[in-house]
């Protein structure tokens, strides 16, 4: 079995279990009902809206599982996750970021040699790290 078949199987369960990072007390049953097209009872839309957002954002990886991982691919697995929830989702900050109280300052995409990497380079190109491969071209 190939493992987007696989993927599609196990579907449901790698939603909720996703979900639970940003749901607090989502069970595998909401998660079910909201695949389905229902939403639960005394659910917060936001949390609706979270659950079918991975929905989808599964759905585009299905749909695209053949195209190359870049810069456009990812912005926009990030925008579909995103939508409706995050400003701008899809698109690098250009602003300060609050994550668990603590400040993450913004630097501009020219001081950070990653973030230029990134955005030129293939993304996640196997057996070699972005990080490690930024850190060497930013030696140079």
């Amino acid at each position: 079995m190939m493992a987007v078949e696989l993927a599609k199987r196990q579907l449901i369960d790698v939603m909720w279990k996703t979900a639970n990072i940003e749901v607090d007390g989502i069970t595998f049953p909401d998660t079910q009902e909201i695949f389905e097209g229902r939403a639960p009872a005394n659910m917060a839309v936001d949390d609706i809206i979270v659950v079918n957002n991975i929905k989808r954002a599964w759905m585009f990886l299905f749909e695209n599982v053949d195209q190359p991982i870049d810069w456009q691919y990812v912005s926009e697995y990030n925008r579909i996750l995103g939508e409706g929830l995050i400003r701008d989702a899809g698109k690098l900050r250009t602003n300060d970021v609050r994550i668990g109280g603590t400040l993450h300052y913004y630097e501009s995409n020219d001081d950070v040699p990653f973030r230029s990497w990134l955005k030129d380079n293939a993304i996640g190109r196997l057996g070699r790290s972005p990080i490690s491969e930024c850190r060497n071209e930013a030696a140079n």
